[in-house]
């Protein structure tokens, strides 16, 4: 991987980190009575993002000083709350997760709307879907006839975008046009898995589409689950 994909690829690291810790500390808010002091304590985020040590205080720090959230000392214990701004940028990624934040790619808001704040989901989408190296399951013998195979499913997937949810369709779309330029490349990018995992996080929903999707994945093993 070139030095420019490594550089995307923590910036997609990242933004997915910053959004998990960001959407659980927003679900919080949701549920605590609106007088209460405390919202989320970082031991609370730690355990239902595992995301720990420096790496989760390098994101609390980050979100704070974009004024998403406020940090504070309650009863010896660091706590946080969501800004005014927070709840907006949580609001729009919500409501329009098709388009990019301030802060998030829409790459980044499709996946990790799709995900439950849970521990293992997250650690999943963020260490093993982005991370993990992508493998190709495609012989030389038989590239050209899979390529052409997976070419013929994009196209099919291109005439069913319309049973997508409206918000998604664009997403769909791009995610489309990445893959149908990654996979012919010698080497596979960073950029094939983004855009594989784009169109499971708004397909899977979608029986057909999210299958047809799974089965070109499969040819790079590439596992959402």
């Amino acid at each position: 991987m070139s030095n420019d994909e490594d550089d995307k690829q923590f910036v997609l690291d990242q933004q997915s980190k910053r959004f998990a810790v960001l959407k659980f500390i927003w679900q919080e808010t949701r549920i605590k009575p609106k007088d209460s002091l405390i919202c989320s304590t970082v031991k609370d985020i730690a355990i239902e993002t595992r995301i720990n040590g420096d790496d989760l205080l390098g994101i609390l720090q980050y979100l704070k000083s974009e004024g998403l959230i406020e940090l504070s000392q309650y009863e010896r214990q660091s706590v946080s709350r969501i800004t005014h701004q927070g709840k907006v940028e949580m609001e729009e990624a919500i409501t329009r997760p098709s388009q990019d934040t301030e802060h998030f790619l829409s790459s980044v808001i499709v996946t990790m709307n799709q995900t439950t704040i849970n521990g293992d989901a997250i650690g999943n989408v963020i260490s093993s879907s982005v991370n993990a190296p992508i493998t190709t399951t495609i012989s030389n013998s038989h590239r050209t006839e899979e390529f052409s195979e997976i070419l013929k499913a994009i196209a099919e997937l291109r005439q069913h975008i319309n049973s997508l949810p409206n918000e998604f369709q664009d997403v769909a779309a791009d995610a489309l046009d990445t893959l149908e330029s990654e996979i012919t490349t010698p080497t596979k990018t960073a950029k094939l898995k983004v855009a594989l995992f784009s169109l499971w996080g708004v397909a899977h929903g979608v029986a057909t589409f999210a299958n047809a999707v799974t089965a070109i994945a499969d040819r790079f093993g590439v596992k959402f689950n």
